[in-house]
């Protein structure tokens, strides 16, 4: 599947959006907003991420803030992998919400 660079661009500025009000946004409603089936959302969210990393090395991942809709709201991938709701562990829970707080500080929309 080919990626829309317009799209990408779209998404990731949601995405900072989002993480600017320090909120998360679901697939669901991501999907819905940009009009690409939630299925196929893992491959825009794998380029931003990509070019998030070549771009700063330091730049925390700002696709952690897209979570799936179930409780507790928890992102699809972490760390390279795919995470079922099952495989989530308490150190990877405490990562995880420290990484966000990390996106969360770094699109601070006061700084």
């Amino acid at each position: 599947m080919s990626v829309d660079s317009n799209k990408v661009n779209t998404i990731r500025g949601i995405l900072m959006g989002v993480a600017a009000k320090e909120q998360t946004i679901t697939y669901d409603h991501l999907s819905k907003l940009v009009g690409i089936h939630r299925q196929n959302l893992g491959v825009y969210l794998n380029t931003i991420y990509q070019m998030e990393m070549e771009e700063d090395d330091d730049r925390p991942d700002v696709t952690l803030v897209v979570v799936g809709s179930g409780k507790p709201s928890l992102p699809r991938f972490f760390d390279g992998n795919q995470m079922k709701m099952d495989d989530w562990t308490t150190k990877d829970l405490r990562q995880y919400h420290n990484r966000l707080d990390r996106v969360y500080k770094h699109y601070d929309s006061t700084n």
